[in-house]
């Protein structure tokens, strides 16, 4: 195994213990309780925008039915959803960085990343609470590796998994989904 496949599964081992462990802790009773609710309440059969108002998209809180569906509800569920997400993020910023500098030193793009992220001890974790922009770091992060794979190789499947990223992205957080389009667009052309 070479070095840049190495440290890229030290980025992803580090995120799932980190995150995992941190799952748990903690909660931010004012967005936590509001994003929780609207999540039990699209599992209940409500509407978004019609039963309960909300500025995120649909796709977020049918991702977290869907989610409560098969694993029961739970805000654990959602918080270790928002583990793996930002799991990948970890991963994904450590395959970008490795594009541009030397293996060890592009360890430095997660390690910044984590070491942005707030925490209030004894209180909670920002990373824990179930914002759709959590999933939108990671599909936007997604859809940049695509987008370097489709210059890499010419294959147009990257594009549509660009572009997949994107529209999911969109469908949990409308204006991220369209700046990741038209960011992806703009590069292209």
């Amino acid at each position: 195994m070479n070095t840049r496949r190495a440290l890229s599964l030290v980025s992803l081992l580090f995120g799932l213990w980190f995150f995992g462990t941190l799952a748990p802790y903690g909660v931010h009773v004012g967005e936590d309780g509001d994003l929780l609710y609207q999540m039990f309440a699209t599992y209940r059969g409500q509407l978004p925008y019609i039963d309960f108002s909300s500025g995120y998209t649909p796709g977020f809180f049918y991702y977290h039915a869907a989610l409560f569906r098969l694993f029961g509800v739970d805000a654990l569920v959602t918080r270790i959803s928002v583990a793996v997400a930002n799991t990948v993020s970890l991963y994904l910023l450590y395959v970008l960085a490795a594009r541009l500098v030397k293996p060890g030193l592009a360890l430095l793009a997660p390690l910044l990343f984590i070491g942005s992220l707030l925490a209030y001890p004894g209180d909670f974790c920002t990373f824990n609470v179930p914002y759709p922009a959590w999933y939108n770091i990671a599909l936007w992060l997604g859809s940049l590796v695509a987008v370097a794979s489709y210059v890499d190789h010419g294959r147009m499947r990257a594009l549509l998994v660009a572009g997949l990223c994107a529209g999911a992205s969109f469908s949990m957080k409308p204006n991220s989904g369209l700046f990741n389009l038209v960011a992806l667009s703009v590069f292209l052309l």
